[in-house]
């Protein structure tokens, strides 16, 4: 969907790129589902 990369992979499926920003901690937000509604956490607020 045109979001920059923010890292550096040889990988060019998107979706495979998105699991390991993940696992690398670099995606900047999450969201979590709380009382039937999402809620925009900052990730250090997932610890």
């Amino acid at each position: 969907m045109g979001a920059p990369v923010l890292i550096e992979t040889n990988k060019k499926d998107p979706l495979e790129i998105a699991m390991e920003e993940f696992e690398r901690g670099v995606i900047p937000i999450t969201v979590k589902r709380r009382a039937n509604r999402f809620v925009w956490l900052e990730r250090y607020d997932m610890f």
